[in-house]
């Protein structure tokens, strides 16, 4: 216990192993796990495999998850075993009151990019879904990091609600919106590439300058906007469109 007040969990693991008469000692510590946190609260699209058997994280009072790699293990919360997560975004009744909106951003999306590259790729439906509810869970697990309390109101009715200090804020829905818009356009242009230009029996020796900035371009604009959510997912309060 006092060595791990020592420790910031959000960057380094204790290293639990036995010894040669099979007790449980402090191994050492094992850093990186940043990256891995980073993946866990989907500020990343990659992760790194995690040393040893199984990951124990303390996630509150009285609370233990167990995790191997990033499958769900299990729980105990106080004195209740909890043996599944449920996936509330991903389906059921509020995936359901989410599917409006998220059908609408899709439609805005393949508006902007032209019918065409939307279709060149079946999975965009997927993960402009996929991108929109990462979203969400980041803003609720900021709310639930910064321990203070809060709630996220989802309806299509206006009336009747009154927000004493209210804040507009569209900047985080323009960037998920302008992010997708680039994702997909850089997925063509790529394909474009790879299609017309890298296979020999095209002929087509070389390669638009114009095609290849605009790849370029996209990359780069991609990052910009990635680091414009995460900025805008931590701040405290706001007004999110959808």
């Amino acid at each position: 216990m006092k060595l791990s007040k020592a420790v910031d969990p959000w960057s380094s693991t204790l290293a639990v192993d036995t010894n040669d008469e099979g007790e449980l000692r402090i191994w050492g510590l094992i850093d990186q796990a940043v990256h891995h946190n980073t993946f866990v609260l989907q500020e990343s699209d990659s992760g790194p495999e995690t040393p040893g058997i199984f990951q124990a994280v303390i996630e509150g009072v009285g609370e233990i998850g167990a995790y191997r790699r990033y499958t769900f293990l299990g729980r105990l919360r106080q004195d209740t075993l909890v043996t599944r997560e449920l996936a509330a975004l991903d389906r059921g009744p509020v995936h359901d009151k989410l599917c409006p909106a998220i059908h609408k951003f899709q439609a805005r999306v393949k508006s902007e990019v032209g019918y065409k590259e939307y279709e060149r790729r079946p999975h965009w439906d997927a993960t402009l879904t996929d991108e929109w509810i990462s979203t969400l869970s980041r803003i609720l697990i900021g709310i639930q990091r910064y321990g203070h309390g809060g709630a996220v109101l989802v309806s299509n009715v206006a009336n009747g609600l009154c927000s004493r200090y209210s804040l507009h804020y569209p900047r985080l829905s323009d960037a998920v919106y302008r992010g997708a818009v680039l994702s997909v356009r850089r997925v063509s242009y790529s394909d474009k590439i790879h299609e017309e230009y890298t296979e020999p029996a095209k002929g087509k020796n070389s390669l638009p300058i114009s095609l290849y900035l605009s790849e370029r371009v996209s990359d780069y604009g991609i990052e910009e906007t990635e680091n414009e959510i995460k900025g805008s997912i931590r701040l405290p309060e706001f007004f999110v469109e959808d």
